[in-house]
């Protein structure tokens, strides 16, 4: 401007000039975010959107959305105060820098008294106008855009000469004539942007360097005057999960926000009913009183300084707040959630009865029983810290539209997430344990609920996701923080390994890389799995020898992969050995060992047997039962799917042969599959036998051997289900069933067919037309019920008969036994026979299988095995486990489980009192004396091939 001429420029000259100009100023504002990238702190002068905060971050709040906050050049001193502090100032002068508030001065007075102009300044956005009243106007421009070229725009649209495109239909006032954004106005606009002197910016000056900066005070368009206020605190959205129920704490999160710190927001708790602000703080449990109505949250930008700033700031206006209204009224909360009270106190009793009975050497206890049983454990010197722990599979809500299939029975407004996650919340909190692990967390649920109700709760969490595109869930550690400090979280990514670059001494590893080259299904299998694993090193507050290295996972659903669960076991143990190892050298004491989540695994599968003895053989049956397991095969839809294209070109009544022939042993090319091939094909055929008998038996259970099953109820069933087909065909009657997606799990008539087939095919002298199924003849499911249990004993002995086998095979590397006599030695390269008593994990690949070992003792939490931690209609089983080393920890008591009579109220689980399908397994474990580095003793077991 110093170099302009005196005439006014032609209008090219000044646009290039305005673009020139624009360029300089988006020029430094890059400057300014490549300095805060490499770590320079910007000059005082520099807009604060684009300021970092000491770590480097860019200030703001809650979404990435205003990631900053303008700060006039005088107003820079507070920047450091708050998170994205807003620009409030009058005049040049800022409001209580001087002790002065609005109206000091008349020229301050009529300032504070202009209606708003709305500015928001984003470090990666347009620059936003809001302008409300006496006249509404909205519009973004670029922040390169001069302020010659925001002059041309707001002129234009004021005169009506720019049409609004979002608002064709302008509303009128009261004479008639248009209001809003294109008011027709027949004299020209003048529009200006005023500093704090009440001079006008220069015309090429761009808009970032005119409000981020702060020199824009007033904004003139015509006769009217606005007081500029840049980058207002606004709430925009918050949300709190959980149905409102008395006595159960509900925790709400902000969603997003501009310009403010998301965990400073002020927030207001009202019954909508009268209206009354029930509380201001953010947690709130609901009581008595509110029942019957429903409750709203308002949450409100932090305050700014004194009253008069906060006024200007705008933070107590109605459009910077937002508002969550819940969709159901305050309703009574439960009494108790899967017999969780009546649980939880009775192992209360063991662990008090635990402690007033055993001696120990003096320590401040920290536990939570009863003050009496302190005071005397405290008189008798009663020092033995006792921890409890917690394991749950609390399922995962992404599986929530299958669960209709999966859980028929249960009415699905007790699955709702509102409802269950907080029944499960209640459940948890009654046993206050020190260590929670969770398995089947929702990545949402996790940080809009777990994480928040458990942090108030004093826990500390760590949440680990499966690996995978379509993954939204994992498994979350929590940590009680008086009780314990977290030395380091670890995760385990399973499918990562055999890693590419393997360290010394993981010979799982080495053994699994060989195994897969062996077995290309394997291989494929492993690439799509997800599983994963925690590891959690802590270390007690009361005394620092004190160490537990936990670990909380879960392992592969399907119930033939039982190899793939061994596999997953071992790769945990030998991560979790290399971090205790390594932790017991730097801490100068061994560290305990605790392993819990659902291994889906009972307690006749290797993978438990492998923890709980110590090692594995390489000839156990599931390393052959495994062998035979392949991705996605033989699954329920393909079955049908499979039945629907036969069907489709079977002669209508006819035998069943041509569905045979399509399912038979046979592969494409002709020829007869393998002997284990044919063994596995011929145990999948078991086990959909036995899935069918409990489709068909109303309350049956597949698990059952199918000698035992009983029948009654099936024939009702499929009678019912081809009335069901309105006089239909029997074979429209089939195949409506398949087309509209049922499969022999939820389909009485597919799974008489199903059943009819495989037991034909089991026993060639059984010859069953499609006529003689719907309905279902009693004589025909006995039939078929005994050729079913001939062909299950048939399938064990040919089982047994590839486990002889297999045990010929000796795994490479082991030792050759003393006794043996022979005369075959062992290969060259096999280790010593003194390396195999290292503690340490071992692994020899022989056949189909690997021989391991691991140097843990583990114990079950449960001295007896539950008779079941899941229970679905179908399927019932152990799968979930506590598992502790007894050189480090020794079992107090456990929670009892409840019996069978009572999750069977509801059929099965989930259920009204039951928020999933598992049981929640807890325990109190004592420690017992540390063992340092140098007293850790080896096993001393060689591994049994």
């Amino acid at each position: 401007e110093a170099m302009a001429p005196p005439r006014r420029p032609n209008t090219r000259v000044r646009r290039a000039a305005a673009r020139v100009l624009a360029a300089v100023a988006v020029a430094a504002v890059g400057c300014v975010v490549v300095a805060r990238c490499s770590g320079w702190q910007p000059p005082t002068f520099a807009p604060s959107c684009l300021a970092g905060d000491a770590a480097g971050r860019p200030r703001g709040g809650g979404s990435e959305r205003g990631a900053g906050a303008a700060l006039r050049p005088e107003a820079s001193a507070r920047a450091a105060v708050g998170f994205g502090q807003p620009q409030v100032s009058t005049g040049g002068v800022e409001l209580g820098q001087q002790g002065r508030a609005a109206g000091d001065t008349p020229a301050e007075a009529e300032w504070a008294a202009l209606p708003v102009a709305d500015v928001s300044v984003e470090e990666d956005g347009p620059v936003d106008i809001q302008i409300w009243k006496p006249f509404r106007m909205t519009f973004s421009r670029p922040q390169s855009d001069t302020v010659e070229r925001f002059y041309e725009k707001v002129a234009a649209r004021r005169s009506g000469s720019s049409p609004n495109k979002r608002n064709k239909g302008n509303r009128r006032d009261e004479l008639g004539r248009p209001t809003g954004f294109a008011q027709a106005i027949d004299e020209p606009i003048v529009v200006q942007l005023l500093d704090a002197d009440d001079a006008p910016l220069s015309a090429g000056l761009a808009l970032c360097a005119a409000f981020a900066l702060g020199q824009a005070a007033v904004l003139a368009i015509g006769a009217q005057r606005f007081r500029v206020r840049v980058n207002k605190p606004r709430v925009v959205e918050i949300r709190c999960e959980g149905r409102p129920l008395v006595g159960l704490p509900l925790i709400p999160v902000v969603q997003e926000s501009c310009f403010c710190d998301p965990e400073a927001v002020r927030w207001e708790w009202q019954r909508e009913v009268d209206g009354t602000i029930v509380s201001r703080e953010r947690r709130y449990i609901p009581t008595e009183a509110d029942i019957g109505s429903p409750l709203k949250v308002v949450a409100r930008p932090p305050l700014i300084g004194d009253e008069a700033e906060a006024k200007l700031a705008g933070v107590d206006e109605d459009a910077s707040a937002a508002l969550f209204k819940f969709e159901f009224e305050v309703d009574r909360g439960p009494w108790d959630v899967a017999c969780s009270r009546a649980r939880s106190a009775e192992l209360q009793s063991l662990r008090e009865a635990w402690l007033l009975g055993t001696p120990s050497p003096p320590s401040p206890p920290r536990m939570s029983s009863s003050s009496a049983a302190q005071g005397v454990a405290a008189e008798r010197g009663r020092g033995t810290e006792v921890l409890r722990v917690v394991s749950y599979n609390v399922l995962a809500d992404t599986y929530r539209h299958s669960w209709l299939d999966i859980f028929p029975y249960c009415n699905p407004a007790f699955y709702r997430p509102e409802l269950r996650l907080q029944h499960a919340r209640f459940e948890l909190a009654n046993y206050d344990a020190d260590i929670l692990c969770l398995q089947e967390i929702d990545r949402r649920w996790f940080e809009n609920y777990w994480n928040l109700h458990f942090g108030y709760d004093g826990y500390i969490g760590h949440y680990t996701e499966k690996v995978g595109q379509k993954s939204t869930e994992g498994c979350a550690l929590f940590v009680r923080k008086d009780a314990f400090e977290v030395i380091e979280f670890r995760d385990v990514h399973l499918s990562s390994k055999p890693r590419a670059v393997r360290a010394d001494g993981f010979v799982v590893e080495a053994a699994l890389e060989e195994l897969m080259e062996r077995q290309p299904n394997l291989k494929d299998l492993w690439d799509r799995l997800g599983t994963i694993g925690q590891l959690g090193l802590l270390r007690s507050r009361t005394d620092t020898t004190r160490v537990v290295l936990v670990v909380n996972t879960h392992l592969y659903f399907a119930e033939m992969a039982r190899h793939v669960k061994v596999l997953q076991a071992a790769l945990i143990l030998e991560e979790a050995n290399a971090m205790l190892e390594k932790a017991t050298k730097t801490l100068g004491v061994r560290p305990s060992m605790l392993l819990c989540g659902d291994l889906n695994s009972e307690m006749s599968t290797a993978a438990v047997q492998f923890l709980l003895d110590g090692s594995l053989s390489s000839a156990h049956p599931d390393w052959v039962l495994g062998s035979m397991f392949k991705w996605g095969r033989d699954t329920d839809k393909a079955d049908a799917r499979e039945m629907e294209e036969a069907l489709a070109s079977a002669r209508p009544g006819g035998p069943l042969s041509q569905l045979a022939r399509t399912t038979s042993a046979e592969s494409s090319s002709g020829t007869i599959y393998s002997t284990q091939e044919d063994v596995a094909y011929r145990l999948r055929r078991v086990q959909r036998i036995q899935r069918c008998l409990a489709t068909l038996d109303k309350g049956g259970n597949p698990s059952a051997n199918p000698a035992r099953h009983p029948a009654r109820g099936s024939a009702d069933a499929v009678a019912a289900a081809y009335q069901n087909s309105r006089g239909k065909s029997l074979e429209v009657a089939l195949r409506t069933a398949l087309v509209s997606g049922e499969t022999y799990k939820t389909s009485p008539v597919i799974a008489a067919a199903q059943l009819v087939l495989d037991a034909e095919f089991a026993n060639a002298e059984l010859d069953v037309s499609l006529s003689e199924i719907m309905p279902l003849k009693r004589s025909t499911l006995e039939k078929a019920t005994v050729a079913a249990t001939a062909f299950a004993k048939q399938c064990e002995r040919e089982m047994e008969a590839l486990v002889e086998e297999q045990k010929k095979v000796r795994p490479f590397g082991l030792p050759s036994p003393s006794s043996s006599s022979s005369g075959s030695s062992s290969s060259s390269s096999a280790p010593r026979s003194d390396e195999w008593e290292e503690d340490g994990m071992m692994a020899a690949l022989g056949g189909l299988g690997i021989a391991l070992r691991h140097p843990f003792k583990f114990k079950s939490a449960y001295k007896a095995v539950p008779a079941f931690t899941n229970f679905v209609a179908g399927y019932v089983a152990t799968l979930d486990w506590i598992l502790f080393d007894e050189r480090g920890l020794e079992r107090v008591g456990s929670a009892k489980l409840p019996g069978r009579d009572i999750v069977e109220k509801h059929i099965a689980l989930p259920s009204r009192e039951f928020p999933s399908d598992h049981l929640l397994l807890a325990a109190d474990l004592a420690w017992t004396t540390p063992s340092s580095s140098s007293s850790s003793q080896p096993r001393g077991e060689k591994m049994d091939a």
